[in-house]
């Protein structure tokens, strides 16, 4: 009797250790395989952001032109790579949820998947917001040690910025978020080395 016991102990020991290990193995995987899509999602953010200053610089638009929803304080926007017009905009009724699409907009049938905010889609576990921020207090926590724009406004040297926060969250086990900003110049840098 004793003998079955310490086989049967044994055989559970030998089974279930490598099953749990398993388990964390695919938990792991899976937490690590929505980090990269939360990062990539959120680096598309500031993308497209930058995107929409180029386009407006080269239009000799303000910089901000077509981002100033983004500006208010507490009214995020969303950003959609693969439509047709305005890429970044309000949500509406305040949906921040990030969809799989095809690249036409409809239910993912094909092979090719493309993640969509602002169109509905498969709904993922994934939500993206971008703020835009232009006020000088926050400029100046981010940017205190740095002189080298000595210039004020009305100089053909001056430039002006905002940080641009875009945040990717989701739910797996807790909530987990991916955060990345940067400082936008109102106009990209010229390299003056030829």
């Amino acid at each position: 009797m004793i003998e079955t016991f310490v086989a049967i102990t044994i055989l559970m020991i030998v089974v279930v250790g490598p099953l749990m290990m398993l388990s964390k193995a695919v938990t792991y995987a899976t937490l690590t395989k929505n980090q990269a899509i939360a990062y990539f999602l959120a680096q598309e953010g500031l993308e497209l952001v930058i995107n929409q200053r180029d386009s407006n610089v080269a239009s000799s638009e303000e910089y901000l032109t077509n981002l100033t929803s983004c500006l208010v304080p507490g009214n995020d926007c969303v950003a959609d790579a693969y439509s047709p017009g305005q890429k970044i905009f309000s949500p509406s009724s305040g949906n921040f949820n990030i969809y799989q699409t095809d690249m036409a907009g409809n239910a993912p049938a094909s092979t090719i998947k493309v993640y969509r905010q602002g169109v509905e889609g498969v709904s993922t576990i994934f939500t993206r917001t971008i703020s835009i921020d232009n006020t000088d207090t926050h400029r100046k926590e981010i940017r205190s040690d740095l002189l080298f724009f000595p210039y004020s406004p009305g100089d053909p040297f001056y430039l002006e910025e905002a940080v641009v926060t875009v945040a990717v969250r989701w739910e797996q086990r807790g909530t987990h978020n991916v955060t990345l900003s940067t400082i936008l110049l109102s106009r990209p840098l010229q390299s003056t080395t030829p």
